[in-house]
């Protein structure tokens, strides 16, 4: 069992004990009732590190991505209620867009602290060096998951904050990442403009012989997961779960490449791939929405000979997380997975 495996296992058969209690902010600590499992899928890139946990009410949680020799990052903003914290460094004119990792986190604004939380880790990892570049660069986004927590775990005053971003650096994996209802995951909804269902958190990874491609999304979507023209939510009749109102979604995605590609390249890529999840969110980037998504270069590989190859890669990159987005409502809606 990897990393991220045995911190699950040990949340949900040992809800009391101190680490427990680590990642419970607010104190209050629920008993799992129904939990939820994880489904995971295997990768291998080196340079990518992941890791989700959710907090012992199974409430909400977080997921991040760690880049431990740094990677180049990029983001695509278009949901209209977007909440982000170190993306301005990523534009054009910055000083550098080479980043430590990357967190997407529950609990809406609150849950930005989580980010503080891996930077702190990193930052003590750092103190023998006293150049500007030794300070952690750790950007992130949320999801409004308090919507999605229903009885018995609907703990509306929990969040992930400091000590829970503090808990992720402690169980990186660097061969599975956890689909289902897990980390930033946990408790996100689907359809909301019709019947709700479990979003959750999915992946997908594929191996090119020009480089490997990794692709990890959040569903906490207004619109409905659509699949050839059919919508999901019309396999999953068991699933009741309230909609959330307006203004309480949004669906955070992250395509990672080993392949080198500059600031411009990158932010084509998150571009084209944000746009090609539109086929399967309807409708997507709404007012209502905070849709964020992020692209990043391990730079291991060589760049793209050409504008052609360039594009193979950015078509390849789409179609990988259309992947995702179904991986991740096929795994949070499983029957034994409902609450």
């Amino acid at each position: 069992m990897g990393h991220v495996g045995w911190a699950l296992f040990f949340l949900t058969f040992f809800p009391n004990t101190g680490f427990a209690s680590a990642l419970s902010c607010s104190g209050i600590i629920g008993v799992p009732v129904g939990r939820p499992t994880a489904i995971p899928l295997p990768f291998s890139m080196p340079g990518l590190e992941v890791a989700s946990l959710s907090d012992p009410s199974h409430s909400t949680g977080a997921t991040l991505f760690y880049f431990p020799r740094g990677a180049r990052l990029s983001a695509d903003i278009r949901g209209g209620s977007a909440a982000t914290i170190e993306t301005s460094l990523l534009g054009e004119g910055s000083y550098s867009n080479v980043v430590d990792g990357l967190v997407f986190s529950g609990g809406s604004t609150m849950g930005l602290g989580v980010t503080d939380g891996v930077r702190s880790v990193l930052f003590e990892q750092n103190q023998n060096s006293n150049s500007f570049d030794f300070i952690p660069s750790v950007p992130g986004a949320v999801v409004y998951d308090f919507g999605g927590r229903i009885l018995p775990n609907q703990l509306t005053r929990i969040y992930p904050g400091r000590e829970f971003g503090q808990s992720l650096m402690n169980y990186r994996s660097t061969n599975s990442f956890p689909m289902g209802r897990v980390g930033a995951g946990t408790s996100t909804t689907v359809n909301k403009i019709g019947r709700a269902y479990w979003g959750g958190q999915g992946a997908a990874y594929r191996s090119y012989p020009w480089g490997n491609l990794f692709a990890a999304v959040v569903l906490n979507a207004m619109g409905d997961v659509q699949n050839n023209g059919m919508s999901y939510s019309l396999n999953f009749p068991g699933v009741t779960i309230p909609a959330p109102k307006v203004g309480q979604n949004t669906t955070l995605s992250v395509i990672v490449t080993d392949v080198t590609l500059d600031r411009n390249q990158l932010k084509r890529l998150s571009m084209m791939v944000h746009t090609g999840m539109a086929a399967r969110i309807l409708p997507f980037h709404t007012y209502y929405d905070g849709d964020v998504n992020f692209a990043a270069s391990l730079a291991q590989r060589p760049a793209p000979a050409s504008e052609d190859d360039e594009l193979v890669m950015q078509m390849a990159a789409a179609d990988l997380m259309r992947e995702a987005i179904v991986n991740s409502v096929l795994a949070a809606n499983e029957p034994a997975l409902f609450p």
